[in-house]
């Protein structure tokens, strides 16, 4: 018998961003990103509110990826 035999690393990397929106279309980029093929987690969101309906968020989320 043969076996073919693989190492995989799992590779994180973070990101930090900010974007000033309205909630529903902050909503609709959230769920954009759960859509998505890549493992992406979500680790951090702050909301700052105003009187004009449009929030400044700060996110922070994770890639992950196999690494040969």
């Amino acid at each position: 018998n043969k076996f073919i035999s693989f190492t995989f690393k799992l590779v994180q990397n973070t990101l930090s961003f900010d974007v000033s929106s309205n909630y529903q279309n902050f909503l609709n980029f959230l769920k954009d990103i759960e859509a998505s093929l890549r493992i992406i987690e979500i680790s951090k969101i702050t909301i700052k509110s105003n009187d004009t309906g449009v929030y400044d968020y700060s996110v922070e989320i994770k890639t992950f990826w196999l690494k040969q």
